[in-house]
């Protein structure tokens, strides 16, 4: 008999404790059960021709037509794919996690009542339904919310519900510039125009395309506010700095003078007209043209930007952008001299007591001779000197306010005769101070300031070709 009081003893301590432990879960907790297999919201036979969504961002209203999705008022933007794709796969796909049992008597617990997100579907099929997006679930691992859908509450996954989050500027494209290498297709710049509220225009223009070994070589020119060659590297850097910009936000949709004004663009900082042309399999030489108006950068760095008629101001960072804050000076060859061999047809060298004279005869063809005074000589070794020439760079070039060279030691003059009548180019090198030259070309039509080094190694490179050996290539 004791025996059975025991038992039943047992038992009521433990109906007791089980007791208590539902009186300490969370009544929303409790009510929550195991969701059936399938919890799929949308079925997949309905058609959605529209959503309006309202949440803190401004939301945004999408229509489908023709199997394709139109943003509202974004007609005459360029949209960002990615944020297409979500919009339509995530709208046809809602999944909840679970569902919560009597939850509509609750909304207020779930943050419904005053919902952080609202969407309204327009089906074809069944006509509208609205879809309320509440509170993030507490105490899970995955970011969940819960939402209300045909009178009942759900749990369904942020990332499920990411599209009913995005604002209209969400869906514009971050491209503000175009590709400018595509496997497609390639470019080939013609034209920079840059016009500047602090300082004169910068025009740039194609000047020669040719191979060398193989690979495609572009020269290009400056032709405003001077006529001068630009620096060999433009292609690698400077070029490409007004193709691939990508923004970070959109940050005025439909821009009126007002915005203009307060984002720097009313009178633009810097203004880029670019003409290129695009060939490829789909393009044969289709001339194509793009205008940036870029504001000037704020103390963070940041600019806004302006596409054609695109109505959008975009927010971009400086730090990549190198025409933003482009300085002549600074696009110029540094190049004193460089005409090429075959329009040469003499070389002569002027140094301290020594003369060198330099005669090429037909150079690149089958036939072609080299004599140094008078001695005939190796061609490669000469090609490798005359590299060596048309390789020095100036620090800086001059065009005004030229230095007295009157009171400088003269160092070097070479002399350049051309094939085609008597035009001959000459520069004297002059000791400016130690290790540094001035190089006037032609007397006073502009000046070059340089190390001494590579002046000193053409100097020695011509004693040895002098004295019959052979000059090795240093580049």
């Amino acid at each position: 008999m004791k025996k059975q009081w025991l038992a039943l003893g047992v038992i009521c301590l433990f109906l007791c404790l089980f007791s208590g432990a539902l009186f300490l879960i969370p009544e929303s907790e409790r009510d929550e059960k195991e969701p059936p297999d399938d919890l799929r919201l949308v079925a997949e036979t309905q058609t959605i021709l529209s959503v309006n969504v309202k949440n803190a961002q401004g939301g945004y209203a999408a229509a489908w037509e023709d199997g394709k999705v139109k943003i509202e008022g974004l007609e005459e933007i360029p949209i960002k794919d990615k944020a297409i794709r979500e919009v339509t796969e995530k709208t046809a796909f809602i999944q909840a996690e679970k569902e919560i049992p009597n939850g509509e008597g609750r909304l207020s617990d779930f943050g419904l009542e005053f919902p952080e997100a609202e969407v309204e579907f327009v089906f074809e099929e069944a006509g509208e339904e609205t879809l309320l997006i509440g509170h993030k679930v507490p105490d899970t691992n995955a970011e969940s919310r819960y939402i209300l859908w045909k009178e009942k509450v759900y749990v369904a996954t942020e990332a499920a519900l990411s599209p009913f989050f995005f604002g209209r500027n969400d869906f514009v494209s971050d491209e503000v510039s175009p590709a400018y290498q595509d496997s497609q297709a390639s470019i080939l710049v013609q034209k920079i125009s840059l016009t500047r509220t602090e300082g004169e225009t910068i025009v740039i223009e194609l000047a020669d395309s040719s191979k060398i070994a193989g690979y495609l070589v572009n020269s290009y020119q400056l032709t405003s506010p001077l006529e001068y060659p630009a620096r060999d590297d433009l292609s690698e850097n400077f070029l490409p700095s007004l193709f691939d910009i990508t923004a970070w936000k959109a940050v005025e949709l439909y821009p009126g003078e007002k915005e203009l004004e307060e984002y720097g663009l009313r009178t633009p900082y810097v203004k880029a007209e670019v003409t290129y042309l695009v060939s490829g399999s789909e393009n044969k030489n289709a001339e194509r043209t793009f205008t940036l108006s870029a504001s000037k950068p704020d103390e963070n760095g940041l600019v806004y930007i302006t596409r054609d008629s695109i109505p959008v101001i975009y927010q971009c960072t400086s730090a990549e952008l190198e025409w933003l804050d482009a300085d002549e000076k600074k696009l110029l060859s540094g190049a004193i001299l460089s005409p090429a061999i075959r329009s040469l047809s003499k070389l002569t060298v002027k140094a301290a007591e020594n003369t060198y004279e330099i005669i090429l005869n037909h150079m690149g063809e089958e036939n072609e001779e080299v004599f140094c005074n008078g001695k005939k000589v190796d061609s490669d070794s000469i090609r490798n000197l005359y590299y060596m020439m048309i390789s020095q760079t100036a620090d800086e070039i001059l065009f005004s306010d030229l230095p007295d060279t009157d009171r400088m030691k003269k160092r070097a003059e070479i002399i350049y005769t051309y094939v085609q009548g008597t035009a001959s180019d000459h520069v004297i090198y002059y000791e400016e101070s130690t290790r540094r030259l001035y190089a006037a070309l032609n007397g006073e039509e502009r000046g070059y300031r340089l190390s001494s080094s590579g002046l000193e190694k053409i100097l020695f490179n011509l004693e040895k070709l002098s004295a019959g050996e052979k000059i090795e290539a240093r580049y």
